[in-house]
């Protein structure tokens, strides 16, 4: 008798939410859902509020992980699940357990985001079918935890090029949000004030050092933050949170996006696939990046300009380079690049890991 595989996504997450690793956690469920169907659902506290064209199954009770976790196993068995996703080691450690001591047979998998190396990461990465880790270093350092290097998947995250189509011309998009024409944008989209190696502070001092014709243009950041910055900075342009649906637009006004990335830091250098990259790498829009191994894993010299990390002055010279001859042949390659970057083509190459792992 063959056996309905039902797939479940558990995570402790709140919506709504404006948090990379929320999107995250929703891109990667719609992808699932259009390579699944009806076999996939996502886990979530019921106090989350969501209106998708896929299955939530909501979760009362507190939302510490042994709790949460226990609750999480009687829907598994519940609902006949039979390979569950999550990407919390603590909650994946705890459901682990549970499933164990109610005898439900599920194959788990972890996605892994960064390395740690207390007791719960180390036991869950340990007990899992899979890991899926989204960079190369991380998946060399779980094989120096001593895990199967078979029994790892290295897909880095991606990009919905359905938001990316059609979009307007520089012109059109900078008479929408009303940007000068008579001026070169540069723009960074994410947030501002939440991790300090995301470099934002580079980018501040870079925009002290730039020619009197550029403007730049942060969007992101809560308000308080922005409007901190608004004083201290008066030549900047902070648009501060924007909907996710103008992103793609706000992106294509831009003459330059940045990613300035700071080294020293294990997050930045080796653990991180920022959903912004590949945003940038869609948007068609010439890239300065900082040169670290995390972004060289997808980019190379010939899609975009990198600088040196925590140099404003050496993300100035990236600009420059950047701004010559408007660099297009380094963003249309990075275009053509980022289509091997689809939410799609990473669950799909998840679902077959899953399948054989």
């Amino acid at each position: 008798m063959t056996i309905s595989k039902k797939y479940f996504y558990i995570s402790s997450a709140l919506y709504p939410s404006e948090l990379a690793n929320r999107l995250q956690i929703l891109s990667m469920s719609r992808a699932f859902h259009t390579q699944l169907g009806g076999m996939f659902m996502l886990g979530l506290p019921e106090r989350s509020k969501l209106s998708v064209d896929f299955t939530i199954v909501p979760i009362r009770g507190w939302l510490r992980s042994p709790f949460l976790a226990f609750r999480f196993a009687r829907q598994a068995k519940r609902l006949g699940v039979t390979h569950v996703f999550c990407r919390e080691e603590r909650l994946l450690f705890f459901f682990l357990i549970w499933t164990a001591v109610m005898r439900i047979h599920v194959e788990c998998f972890f996605g892994v985001h960064w390395i740690k190396k207390d007791f719960f990461f180390k036991w869950a990465v340990r007990h899992t079918a899979g890991c899926i880790a989204i960079t190369q270093a991380i998946a060399d350092e779980l094989v120096e935890l001593g895990i199967e290097r078979d029994h790892i998947l290295v897909a880095p995250d991606g990009v919905d090029l359905s938001r990316y189509e059609n979009l307007p011309s520089k012109h059109e998009a900078r008479e929408r949000f009303r940007l000068p024409y008579d001026r070169k944008v540069i723009g960074y989209t994410g947030s501002i004030g939440v991790h300090s190696w995301k470099g934002v502070d580079v980018l501040l001092a870079a925009s002290d050092k730039a020619p009197s014709d550029w403007l730049f243009w942060i969007i992101g950041g809560n308000t308080e933050e922005v409007e901190s910055l608004r004083k201290l900075y008066p030549m900047i342009r902070f648009e501060g949170r924007a909907d996710p649906t103008l992103i793609p637009a706000m992106q294509s006004a831009c003459d330059v996006l940045v990613l300035p990335n700071k080294s020293g830091n294990p997050i930045s250098e080796r653990y991180t696939s920022p959903l912004k990259l590949f945003e940038y790498m869609a948007s068609g829009v010439p890239i300065v990046a900082s040169d670290l191994p995390s972004v060289r894993e997808v980019l190379s010299d010939d899609e975009a300009v990198f600088c040196e990390p925590g140099n404003p002055g050496s993300l100035v010279l990236g600009i420059l380079q950047a701004l010559d001859g408007m660099d297009g042949s380094r963003a249309r390659l990075a275009r053509r690049k980022v289509s091997s970057y689809t939410w799609d083509a990473r669950a799909r190459a998840i679902i077959d890991f899953m399948a054989h792992a």
